[in-house]
């Protein structure tokens, strides 16, 4: 095959790229995930409500923390000029309850309209906002 052959089977079989959401590669399969009493991976869901990154969504697990912020390495990388390069942490506490926690950020990490300093647990359909991006968590 020549090399014009060569560079058009290339560029038909690589996919395009999204730089807006990157979930940071994992060594751990989802077989290997901690589970739950009843069997199942602990995960939560967060979906942008408001702002650039509007309908991006990101599924969360119990076993690491999920990091949001405007660094290229964020599990959720938010493209709001306002939100820090490292924003916000999602966890899970010995509880077994997701908690978020604002990492020094210089505008703070908002709670259903209430500022946090210090981690605040979480509820179903609760509202983060970091800057003026809005996320609904979905537990």
């Amino acid at each position: 095959m020549n090399d014009a052959g060569l560079l058009e089977k290339k560029v038909r079989t690589q996919a395009p790229r999204s730089n807006t959401l990157r979930r940071r590669p994992t060594r751990t399969t989802r077989s290997k995930r901690r589970r739950s009493a009843s069997g199942t991976a602990k995960m939560a869901q967060l979906k942008v409500a408001y702002g650039k990154n509007l309908g991006h969504q990101i599924h969360c697990w119990a076993d690491q923390p999920t990091v949001m912020g405007r660094h290229s390495r964020c599990d959720l990388r938010l493209l709001d000029p306002r939100i820090s390069r490292w924003h916000a942490a999602l966890t899970v506490d010995n509880d077994g309850q997701w908690v978020v926690t604002d990492l020094e950020s210089e505008n703070g990490t908002f709670v259903n309209g209430s500022k946090i300093d210090k981690p605040y647990v979480l509820s179903d359909n609760d509202l983060i906002r970091v800057g003026s991006t809005l996320i609904n968590v979905l537990l």
